[in-house]
């Protein structure tokens, strides 16, 4: 396992080069705009994991309580299916909670701009009915782990230049959110962690479960992109451009 985890951190080490992250760490971008000129377009995702964390990932109870690693996921599942309080704080101390009809909302919400995060979600729906064994499937939700635990980092220094300038701390984006991204499941002991880790795969399910991996990389890898593309599209108009229009 720890072997097919390294693909994961090489794809971590490629994420400075990246449009999101370069624009996260953009010092002439202000602190204010690379929290919310995106979060908008996280919305979808963020629910989507509500539900993937408490109808998806999870085993049925009776089948955890005979088998420590489906236990180890459904005890995750508990905490990860509880970080949406967290988003819509945020939404509504950024300035973003506004009213609108309950028809532009649907459009919104399943528009083209934000396709890669309800695809992301459907997605990791069909990869965990494939993946039954509690290892493969611990193998897709790490993956998700290491990269939230890298994002919630960027975004945990952001707000704190944020809180600096506004005096205002953020939730989902600041240091309260990313305590609970510590980059691997949590609710687990350190010697089942160690033991799932230490797992030797064969080569074939090694094989199978690296294509796996590294779709579940590309995917986030392209929703943060959606992320910049959504922020491009909404940065506010300077007043010289209004008048010139």
């Amino acid at each position: 396992m720890r072997d097919l985890l390294k693909l994961v951190d090489k794809r971590l080490e490629d994420q400075e080069a990246t449009s999101f992250i370069k624009w996260l760490k953009d010092d002439s971008v202000s602190s204010h705009d690379k929290m919310a000129l995106w979060f908008p377009c996280c919305a979808a995702f963020a629910f989507g994991f509500k539900d993937l964390n408490s109808l998806v990932f999870r085993y049925p109870e009776e089948e955890a309580a005979q088998d420590k690693f489906k236990n180890v996921i459904n005890q995750h599942s508990l905490e990860d299916a509880n970080h949406w309080p967290m988003y819509l704080s945020d939404l509504k101390t950024l300035g973003l909670d506004k009213t609108m009809k309950f028809s532009d909302f649907l459009k919104e919400m399943w528009s083209d701009d934000t396709v890669k995060q309800r695809w992301a979600t459907y997605r990791f729906c069909q990869m965990a009915e494939i993946c039954q064994d509690p290892v493969e499937r611990y193998a897709l939700i790490e993956t998700i782990e290491m990269f939230g635990h890298y994002l919630f980092g960027v975004f945990k220094d952001i707000s704190v230049q944020h809180s600096k300038e506004t005096g205002i701390n953020l939730k989902y984006l600041g240091q309260q959110h990313f305590d609970k991204e510590v980059g691997f499941l949590t609710n687990q002991d350190d010697d089942v962690q160690d033991e799932i880790l230490d797992i030797e795969l064969s080569e074939s399910v090694k094989e199978r479960l690296a294509v796996y991996v590294l779709e579940v990389c590309d995917m986030i890898e392209e929703r943060w992109t959606e992320f910049f593309e959504y922020a491009q599209k909404h940065k506010p108009v300077p007043e010289g451009d209004k008048l010139a229009s």
